[in-house]
């Protein structure tokens, strides 16, 4: 064992012994104090009961004369010595004093003059016949078994820490011997005959020592790496042994099921999810299975690999969240049913205008009105039909010729090119702008601030007003119209989706604006939010990255 290290255990076993010892005293001596004053107290009661004014000592000096360890003193009111057991005259300035401060106080010590021996005295006043009575009590006697507990005590501090060195010396050595033994036993084994002494077996450990420690640091190390690639694969993974308990788990799986690492290890994998059907898969695996399963409204595909070792099955799960995926192809089939009927009613429009007059069936001052329907159909059609494709452009996130656009400019053109809506609507601008420059595609972000500043003028009421108000990097578009039911609220940016289908056809509305504005917004990093009720108005808030 190091030396170091046996001397410190040492030091420490004494310092903790030995305060265990004082603690021990200075409770013991509290107590013995204690005693000591019950005892002057009882001593003064029973004087106080005994002595009269008739001045009659007698039973008095029956109980106290003969003990000399007991020194009790009756004073008159001028402090003349009435009665003394150790018959005593007269008492000295210093007693005087003393007996004045302490009267009716606590205990204190003093030298009688008599026999020089230290006392422990009370002092109290008689209140019946206004005399003093001082009882004492020799102090050596007070604490006679004190000194003797101390020095037993001491004795058995000593005897302790004698004992626990030799106790920790010898195991020391025996370890050494046992150690001794086998690395003899090892060079007996490769043919080496000589003994090892203590000094070799001290670098032998210290040699053993250092590899263990670099094996550590090595397995820490593969450890570290080994975390560090499970954490940060974007697919779910779980080992779970052969009672189905988790044993290993990677940040994925706990983010889509929302857990933390600490409340699922080592318990079964049931925590985790409704694992009816994932049990089932298992039983009787011999090799690996691939499955789909719904669990939460969420769409999961699950790989199992069955692992034997040491003799035990584990069981690799991997975990590819599906949920995105159906959901885009469960969109883009709506996107194309709605693209489909969108189209489908102006192309109906201008086929069935297009019958009628090629069968003569329109007459002459009729084909007029009915070029102007087909045209405009066949302009809404137009329209659909670029949306859809600035759209599947803002999807694909292409790049596009970026620069630096003032948004004040941005703001100014795009009321100026609704101005027959804002006219025909009586409709009153209240604008709080101020320049700012971001950095983007001029088209994107004219798209984004009309398409939006359309909908504030086609939804709006007759004599209604719109405020723009843009402060720094945050633009506000409000206006006073129809607003937005709480149902509808969440569905708004969502492509051909319509809150009011009539009045959205009355403005050849594509139903694709909101959608624009959204992906616009994705693509910048741009921050957008709606807060709007029904009946009264809408606002729009956009902040541009800084």
């Amino acid at each position: 064992m190091n030396k170091k290290k046996l001397v410190l255990q040492g030091f420490l076993f004494f310092l903790a012994s030995l305060t265990i010892f004082l603690c021990s005293i200075f409770v013991l001596n509290n107590i013995t104090l204690n005693e000591a004053n019950n005892n002057l107290n009882n001593y003064y009661q029973i004087t106080s009961k005994l002595y009269n004014d008739n001045e009659n000592y007698n039973e008095i000096v029956n109980i106290f004369n003969d003990n000399k360890d007991i020194h009790v003193t009756i004073l008159n009111n001028d402090l003349k010595v009435v009665y003394d057991n150790f018959l005593n005259t007269t008492i000295s300035e210093k007693e005087s004093l003393n007996i004045k401060s302490h009267i009716n106080k606590d205990t204190y010590c003093e030298v009688n003059l008599k026999n020089n021996e230290e006392y422990l005295y009370l002092v109290k006043n008689k209140n019946i016949n206004n005399s003093i009575i001082r009882v004492g009590i020799k102090k050596s006697y007070v604490f006679q078994y004190n000194l003797l507990i101390s020095i037993l005590g001491l004795v058995i501090l000593v005897a302790l820490n004698i004992g626990f060195i030799l106790y920790i010396y010898f195991k020391a050595n025996k370890n050494i011997k046992i150690i001794n033994n086998e690395i003899n036993s090892l060079n007996k084994f490769l043919g080496n005959n000589e003994n090892i002494n203590n000094l070799s077996i001290v670098d032998t450990l210290k040699e053993t020592n250092l590899l263990i420690e670099e094996k550590i640091k090595e397995v820490n190390s593969e450890k570290e790496k080994y975390e560090y690639i499970l954490n940060n694969i974007s697919e779910g993974f779980i080992a779970i042994n052969s009672n189905f308990e988790i044993k290993v788990i990677n940040n994925s799986a706990l983010k889509m099921f929302k857990k933390e690492v600490k409340s699922v290890l080592n318990k079964h994998i049931s925590y985790l999810f409704d694992t009816s059907l994932l049990l089932k898969k298992i039983s009787g695996l011999k090799d690996k299975i691939v499955y789909e399963e719904e669990i939460n409204d969420s769409y999961y595909q699950f790989e199992i690999n069955k692992i034997n070792f040491n003799e035990n099955n584990i069981y690799s799960i991997l975990i590819i969240d599906l949920s995105e995926e159906k959901n885009s192809n469960q969109m883009k089939k709506q996107f194309f049913l709605n693209a489909s009927h969108e189209l489908k009613s102006p192309l109906t429009s201008i086929i069935g205008y297009s019958e009628l007059i090629s069968e003569g069936l329109v007459r002459d001052e009729e084909i007029i009105q009915i070029s102007k329907k087909t045209l405009k159909e066949a302009r809404r059609m137009k329209n659909i039909v670029l949306d859809m494709l600035e759209l599947s452009k803002l999807e694909s996130n292409e790049s596009k010729l970026q620069e630096n656009i003032n948004l004040k400019e941005i703001i100014d053109s795009s009321i100026e090119l609704l101005e027959y809506q804002i006219n025909k609507k009586e409709i009153n601008i209240i604008k709080d702008v101020s320049d700012y420059n971001i950095y983007a595609n001029k088209e994107d972000i004219n798209k984004l601030v009309s398409n939006i500043l359309s909908n504030a003028v086609n939804y709006n009421v007759q004599k209604g007003n719109i405020w723009v108000t843009l402060k720094n990097n945050k633009l506000t578009i409000k206006d006073s119209g129809i607003g937005i039911s709480k149902e509808d609220l969440p569905r708004i940016f969502e492509r051909f989706y319509r809150v009011d289908q009539g009045r959205s056809k009355e403005n050849s509305g594509t139903g694709l604006g909101l959608a624009i504005v959204k992906h616009i917004c994705l693509n910048y990093g741009y921050q957008i939010s709606v807060d709007s009720k029904l009946n009264s108005g809408t606002t729009f808030k956009i902040i541009f990255k800084k």
